[in-house]
This record gives C-alpha cells, structure tokens and sequence, in this order.
C-alpha cells in the first residue's frame, strides 16, 4: 500500500518526550513505516497556544533543530522542499517529508519571517489554530482575515507554501479560499472532517469543502476522535462514514487522508500509522473501488504536490 498523509504532529511529540525517531513512542517511526510501499508525509511544528507569540517562534527552532537532526539520523527518510526530492525519494526507496507549521501566532506581525521559515524548507503553513491571532479566527470565533492575515495570504501564495484553512473559522476560511484562487497553490485543508456527519465547528460545511475542490485545492480527512463521531472510542467505521460523505458530494480526486497523528486520539483499531491500511481495507469494504481508495490515500496528494510545488 502507498500512502501519502498531509497532517501529524510529530516533530513536536519527538522534542515533548525527548524520544527518538527511529523506534520511539509516538504513533510515527521509521520502524512502523514498514507496511508501506511508497510515504509520504506533511510534518507539523504545532505552535503551542498557550505560549506567546515570541514564545512560538523560538519554540519553533528548537522543535525545528531537534527534527532535522532526527531525520539525520534516519537516512531512510528524505526532506523534501519540492515535488523533484519526493520523486526522488520515491525512486530511491525513501519516505519523503514536508514541513509544515500549524498556528501563525508565531509571525507576530511580522512577514518576514514567512521568508525565513520558506528558507528552512517549511512548505505549508496552517494559518490558525485556537482563537484569535494577528492573522484572523479559529473555528471557535466567527472572525475573518485580519489586514495582516490577507498579507500572509499573499506571501505565502508568493513563496510557493500552501495555505491551509483546517481550523479557521468559517468566514476566515471562505475568504482565505478566494484569495488564494489569484496566486500561485489553491488553498487546502490538511485535516479535516465534514460537519455534516459530525457537528462540531472545527469541521468543514459541504459548502467549503466544494469550494476547496472546486479551486483544485485538496482535503484531509481528519481521524481525531472529537470530530469523526459523538461517541467514545470513535471507531474506523466512523472514519469511513466522512470519506463516503465526501464522495457523495463528488470530491473523489479531491479528498485525502491527514489523519492528525501524534496530535489526537484516532479510531480505536488505528494504533498507529500502520493501522491506516485497516482503514484502507474498510474503505474497500464499503464498496469504493480500488482506484478511488488509491486515489484518497496516495495520488491525490501527490498530484497535487506535483503540480503546485
């Protein structure tokens, strides 16, 4: 099986519990990546919310430089700052790494620093996580872009890194969509699921999971247990519930999987990465034919990562 995930948040589990990458802990390792043919993965620098913004941003190296010299030591793993390194690593028999960060507090207004992480290989950038910050609203406000917010926007659609909406509130998240339809990347949606099956406001409506499709943006559907079902242990069944919504809606080269990894409490019978070819299996169960799960759980992601990076 081929899989390409575009949401964890390892590299701060890693630096959290000071454990290695290689056969650690957390539901990520190179050890457990040996189910897979070819993977893939967006790796998140999780800007902690209860941190000031200053605070973010120097958390953010630490996390950074512990990260690189993980996959340092795991020559198996390849950073890629493009699609040439992911083919690359594919070719070579590697699993390829993008960076990504997720909450922009750590910006305090202040775009330059944009240039700075682009520079260090950060490729996607999760524009909000709780709340407020100088960039616009979460899910849990009813806030758009700020001034500051459409200049990120801009930059980042100008550097070449992929604007992702998972976790902006729903004007935020519109907005942001159609600002990023005048640059270079559509805007994604690394990890989320449909507010349709499960009401919660950190998901996405059908009407802005349409309009990420309908610019050739991608989605990740979101494995987190809060938002995949009302019950307690969420199970796969509940996962597969999203993927058929999404494809009833006609988004079948659209939709992907950013199960939110080392991040979240996944369905019951997924311990970790290598579970995912449980949900895969169940996916096929439910009648979607092969293609179609090959496309939502690999080359949907990787088409768009050919095409836009």
């Amino acid at each position: 099986m081929n899989y390409f995930d575009l949401h964890c948040d390892t590299p701060f589990e890693l630096y959290k519990r000071k454990t290695p990458l290689a056969s650690g802990g957390t539901h990520i390792t190179a050890e457990k990546l040996r189910c897979f043919e070819k993977y893939a993965q967006i790796m998140d620098i999780w800007s902690q919310n209860d941190l000031s913004g200053q605070e973010c941003y120097d958390n953010f190296f630490r996390i950074y430089d512990n990260f690189m010299r993980e996959l340092a030591e795991n020559p198996q793993f390849c950073f890629c700052r493009g699609s040439d390194d992911a083919e690359k690593a594919f070719s070579e028999g590697k699993r390829a790494i993008f960076l990504g960060i997720e909450g922009g507090k750590l910006l305090c207004d202040d775009l330059s620093r944009l240039d700075t992480l682009y520079n260090l290989g950060v490729r996607f950038f999760t524009l909000v996580w709780k709340g407020d910050c100088g960039i616009g609203g979460a899910h849990d406000t009813e806030n758009g872009l700020t001034d500051f917010g459409r200049s990120v926007v801009l930059r980042l659609s100008e550097l070449g890194m992929a604007v992702d909406v998972s976790h902006a509130s729903d004007r935020m998240a519109e907005e942001t969509i159609e600002l990023c339809k005048s640059g270079k990347i559509p805007a994604i949606a690394s990890h989320s699921s449909l507010r349709r099956i499960t009401s919660q406001r950190r998901n996405l409506t059908d009407a802005l999971a349409k309009k990420i499709a309908g610019a050739g943006g991608i989605i990740g559907l979101c494995l987190a247990d809060i938002f995949i079902s009302d019950e307690r242990p969420a199970h796969i069944t509940d996962a597969v519930r999203h993927i058929l919504g999404y494809l009833d809606m006609g988004l079948e080269k659209s939709l992907c999987v950013g199960a939110d990894l080392d991040g979240s409490t996944p369905p019951e019978e997924i311990r970790d990465v290598c579970d995912m070819t449980r949900l895969y299996d169940a996916v096929l169960s439910a009648g979607v034919d092969e293609g179609t799960a090959e496309d939502i759980f690999f080359r949907n992601a990787e088409r768009f990562i050919c095409r836009y990076m």
